[in-house]
């Protein structure tokens, strides 16, 4: 968000901070300078804006939300009354405030249409959130949820709520506390809640006990992008979608299942059927067959998934492709974050998958698969795929090679390629690896190559990636 303010604007904000780094420090414990969320919450102050000026806002700094933000007669948004889109991007933990719990007012933007939050820190956050959908939720055209949550957080905030709210605890959980107290949902309810939704994003959020409310609240038919990350009962979802017959139109889907061995085992058999790994392909790709318009589509799975049916799938089914990212999460389940968790693999190489990269219409296409690996299969490949972007997410293949989280000079590295972009983020790689990467991009490039590659982009997946 500050990135995007003018240089004047700009300079007011860095002048209120001892140093540039000082934003990334805000959510964390910090004895060098305690004082700089109170800094920021100043600079604030020095920002005018002439009013419903703003049209877009966007809150990215790891902390809770400054008090002088959205509240009070002298808030930074007070008089901006045209803002359309608002997207809130805060820390979980929200260390830098302390015990702070600022109030949040979404309701005051009359025209709102895209809203955006990650990273809840409050059954206040929940609140705020749940009065925007009742007062504009039939106008929003899109949505995007990240709860972030880790399990014994969310149990303490689900003590801590009911004894505030209800006065005691129940004998049992709501069936599902988002869907109901969030959402607003009542069981049995077929009630149409966003009746503009087009772009709808979630992630670590439940259907559990409550996927037929919500596929009716969330108006399925009228999306034209659905991204669900690690939520609960997901796949039981898109099944419950399926056996509605509900017509969709999706031009953009994502779908990844949790990396926690236990959370995936618990996902499949919620399926109810005695081949769950045969069941789970039947329902992704009879999902992704009831909507032929496809232009983007991302998936992360396990390695009993069928991708060879995926791939005919995609080839017999959908000529409009043109971005392609798959996942594989398998092996030996390894202990991190105090979970059994899964990394993610190469997925098989195999003539489907080979035809349909073949397909004149995919432009882009990403998998966690060694350069060393690609350039093998494509140079076995005859035609050459009309690929303009290859991205290549190095996750347990590099792992062992990965030295530290800060971001490489991937831009020296590659600067004698004219033609090619690339990005790298997230941990340096060792001169091996870099070598490997090297020779990928210079036999893409070279005229026995990729004829319509312009951009090689990689990172890769770091511990904070692999928390939730």
């Amino acid at each position: 968000m500050l990135t995007k303010l003018p240089v004047e604007l700009l300079d007011m904000v860095i002048d209120q901070l001892s140093s540039s780094r000082d934003l990334k420090r805000l959510g964390e414990d910090d004895d060098k300078d305690p004082h700089a969320f109170s800094k920021l919450n100043f600079a604030l102050t020095s920002l005018k804006f002439p009013d419903d000026q703003l049209e877009s806002f966007r809150w990215e700094v790891p902390t809770c939300i400054p008090s002088n933000l959205f509240c009070g007669k002298d808030a930074f948004l007070g008089k901006q009354r045209n803002i359309r889109s608002i997207t809130l991007i805060t820390d979980s933990i929200c260390a830098a405030n302390g015990m702070t719990q600022n109030a949040v007012d979404l309701v005051q933007f009359k025209k709102l249409e895209s809203l955006s939050w990650k990273g809840f820190n409050s059954f206040g956050n929940y609140k705020s959130y749940s009065a925007c959908i009742k007062a504009h939720g039939h106008q929003l055209k899109s949505l995007t949820l990240d709860e972030l949550r880790d399990v014994k957080e969310y149990n303490k905030w689900l003590r801590s709520y009911l004894l505030h709210e209800v006065g005691s605890l129940p004998t049992a959980s709501p069936p599902n506390f988002t869907a109901q107290k969030v959402f607003n949902l009542e069981r049995g309810s077929q009630r149409v809640i966003f009746d503009s939704l087009e772009n709808l994003h979630l992630s670590s959020v439940s259907f559990a006990n409550m996927g037929l409310e919500m596929l009716y609240a969330f108006n399925v038919e009228k999306l034209t992008s659905l991204r669900l990350r690690r939520c609960e009962s997901s796949l039981k979802w898109l099944q419950e979608i399926l056996k509605s017959g509900k017509a969709m139109s999706l031009k953009s889907f994502e779908f990844a299942l949790s990396t926690s061995h236990q959370d995936i085992c618990t996902e499949l058999a919620t399926l109810g059927h005695e081949y769950l790994a045969i069941r789970m392909t039947e329902i992704i790709c009879g999902f992704i067959r009831r909507n032929p318009g496809l232009e983007n589509l991302s998936l992360m799975l396990p390695e009993c998934f069928d991708w060879d049916t995926l791939a005919d799938t995609l080839t017999s089914h959908h000529h409009r492709l043109a971005r392609l990212v798959l996942h594989q999460l398998g092996g030996a389940p390894s202990m991190r974050f105090g979970m059994a968790r899964l990394m993610e693999t190469s997925i098989p190489w195999t003539l489907p998958l080979e035809s349909l990269l073949q397909s004149s219409q995919l432009t882009s296409f990403g998998s966690p698969v060694t350069p060393g690996e690609l350039t093998l299969n494509f140079q076995m490949m005859n035609p050459r795929p009309s690929l303009k972007l290859i991205h290549f997410r190095i996750s347990s293949v590099f792992l062992e090679s990965i030295v530290s989280h800060s971001e490489p000079d991937w831009r020296s590295t590659y600067k004698n390629l004219n033609t090619s972009q690339f990005w790298g983020t997230g941990g340096d790689v060792s001169e091996d690896d870099s070598d490997e990467i090297f020779d990928f991009a210079e036999w893409a490039f070279s005229a026995d190559g990729l004829p319509n590659l312009q951009i090689i982009a990689g990172d890769l997946i770091t511990p904070e990636d692999m928390k939730f």
